[in-house]
């Protein structure tokens, strides 16, 4: 633990890190994939697994040659028109993300939970949630992800090793697919869904030091990697080609289908998603925490720290509630930050570590 010094340790870099991707990832990934068959399915995600590694291999080189804080470094070698414009380009992706989790977390609670309540109410009060956690700072969300994780994760590890128990091995007959140009594009695709490990750099002054930021990098995003790849192929097994294809939700149907003696535990759908439901608070609060983080590295600089949180946050809300629903919100998020701000921040991540490269190469 620590207190008031601005410093994380690794355990809650690492935390923040899963609660902020595995819900997103297990319910966005199989929007990408389409109706594509079960081998094409997790061929595609290999290869964005693949890609995620490489890409988190880039971003930990990159973390060891910053000293201060990532905006200065690229000032130092790029000149500050780029940090700003690097900022930028990490905002839109941050804010479309916001945008996407907003409409999830709406989504998915009308469906299962409340489903005669209005979106938009939903909606306010989810970015409500995340605003207060962000307010905080970074150790307040550390913090509440060290209370939240175990309430979470283990408990959808628990449920997925109990739904792995009712798999049936036929399903996994899917027809026979080669690696195709296809799947690959479905994969990179894919990626997107990992593509916010980059404002990791960000966050390097915050953690211990850098070698315990690097390795909380790492295991978090291989808890993520590992536990969407065993997810979909339990949900293969459990549902088949068919079922997986059919299913909108697929990975909430694997959860609330899990069966446990008890009265009470009959209730998995509910149970399950209020647990979902509670990673989304925490992978809003660090959306609201990169806004107001990078609004002021943009606008403020250090000075008014609420003002730098509230009027994206509000934007960002506005947004979510007048974007029709939760399909065009999947459609934003595979555009722009698919398409435009993740490979832009991809090329100018290469950028660095190809000057890094060359200014070693001339010492």
């Amino acid at each position: 633990m620590f207190g008031g010094n601005q410093k994380i340790s690794g355990r809650q870099l690492e935390r923040l890190l899963v609660l902020d991707g595995v819900g997103k990832a297990g319910l966005l990934l199989p929007r990408f994939a389409g109706r594509v068959s079960g081998r094409t399915f997790l061929l595609s995600l290999l290869t964005a697994v693949f890609l995620t590694l490489g890409y988190t291999w880039c971003i930990a080189r990159l973390s060891r040659k910053i000293e201060n804080d990532f905006y200065s470094y690229v000032c130092f070698r790029l000149g500050r028109p780029t940090a700003v414009f690097l900022c930028f380009l990490y905002w839109m992706y941050t804010f479309v993300n916001v945008l996407f989790l907003l409409r999830l977390f709406a989504a998915i609670a009308v469906t299962f939970v409340l489903p005669e309540t209005p979106e938009w109410i939903l909606i306010v009060i989810a970015s409500l949630t995340g605003i207060y956690a962000a307010s905080g700072g970074l150790e307040v969300r550390a913090r509440f992800s060290e209370v939240i994780y175990p309430f979470v994760v283990y408990p959808l590890i628990l449920l997925l090793i109990l739904a792995a128990a009712a798999l049936h091995p036929e399903a996994f007959q899917t027809k026979a697919e080669p690696l195709s140009w296809d799947a690959a594009c479905r994969g990179a695709q894919m990626f997107t869904a990992f593509g916010g490990i980059g404002l990791f750099l960000y966050l390097i002054p915050f953690a211990e030091n850098q070698k315990t930021g690097e390795r909380a990098l790492f295991r978090g995003i291989g808890k993520i990697l590992a536990g969407e790849f065993f997810l979909f192929l339990i949900i293969l097994g459990t549902f088949g080609e068919q079922g997986m294809k059919a299913l909108p939700w697929p990975f909430i149907s694997l959860m609330s289908s899990v069966e446990i003696r008890g009265v009470f535990l009959q209730r998995w759908d509910v149970i399950f998603t209020v647990l979902l439901l509670g990673s989304f608070f925490a992978a809003l609060a660090t959306g609201m925490y990169y806004l107001g983080f990078l609004t002021g590295k943009i606008f403020f600089g250090n000075r008014n720290r609420k003002l730098r949180l509230f009027w994206p946050a509000a934007v960002v809300t506005a947004a979510a509630c007048v974007c029709r629903d939760y399909q065009t919100a999947v459609k934003i998020y595979t555009l722009l930050n698919g398409s435009v701000f993740l490979p832009a921040a991809i090329f100018f991540t290469i950028l660095l570590l190809i000057l890094e490269h060359v200014r070693e190469g001339r010492q």
